[in-house]
């Protein structure tokens, strides 16, 4: 009779003891508050389903993904830190170029992580590790499969992040020129046209462009995304006469 008043006694502990800790695992997973500063980021966020996360991004960010009703921090060159701080997140996920924007942060408790987006490799790390951060391992592994199947498989990759109009006639038609062919495409690839921002030799969609066995007319510049004015343009097109621009 005692050893089952024990049991009983064992069990309840066990049991309490296992809803402790089941209740404490996802107090801290509702914990985790993420701004994030860049649109590639931002993007392998919702990939891996973990949006709920986010609290912050950048106003770059709405342009691709549905963000409306995410807090606006900032953009590519202007981070207000007051606003980050109100929204108290435990992570800000950033780009290494924003490093000497985000000096004042470094001393508070938000962890901050840098990325490059160098090259290829450095995409499947971002994936890995956001995974990592937001509790999505599983799911970043899968999105980083495919994305290695995507580059494998194709001979020039479109990013196209629209999640409302998806790949259009248009990106098809792109894709349908770049294929690889004998002859090389040379293409200028502009990330963004206000301001005119392209891809340098340190940039992963150079590498692309390259591994596609097509030409980027702006590799040489010594950069991962440079900006550029109208007369650069100008000059490239007289000089460089690309096939597309992209």
């Amino acid at each position: 009779m005692m050893k089952t008043s024990i049991f009983k006694y064992l069990a309840k502990i066990i049991l309490f003891v296992f809803i402790l800790i089941f209740s404490c695992s996802n107090a801290l997973a509702k914990e985790i508050k993420v701004v994030s500063l860049a649109p590639d980021l931002t993007e392998i966020i919702y990939s891996i389903n973990a949006q709920n996360s986010l609290v912050g991004v950048t106003t770059e960010c709405s342009k691709n993904l549905d963000t409306k009703n995410i807090k606006k921090v900032g953009n590519a060159y202007f981070v207000n830190k007051e606003e980050i701080l109100k929204l108290q997140p435990t992570h800000i996920l950033a780009l290494s170029t924003t490093k000497p924007i985000l000096g004042g942060l470094n001393n508070s408790n938000i962890q901050i992580q840098y990325f490059d987006f160098k090259t290829i490799k450095d995409i499947y790390t971002a994936i890995e590790k956001i995974g990592k951060t937001l509790n999505r391992e599983k799911e970043a592994q899968k999105v980083r499969v495919q994305t290695q199947l995507a580059m494998d498989e194709a001979d020039i990759i479109l990013f196209v992040a629209d999640g409302k109009k998806g790949v259009t006639k248009d990106d098809r038609m792109v894709a349908k020129m770049l294929y690889k062919t004998n002859k090389p495409k040379r293409i200028l690839y502009l990330v963004q046209t206000s301001p005119y921002i392209t891809v340098g030799n340190k940039s992963y969609i150079t590498e692309l462009i390259t591994a596609s066995g097509n030409i980027s007319v702006t590799k040489d510049l010594n950069y991962s995304y440079p900006s550029i004015s109208l007369e650069y343009i100008a000059k490239i097109l007289r000089h460089e006469r690309p096939d597309a621009i992209v």
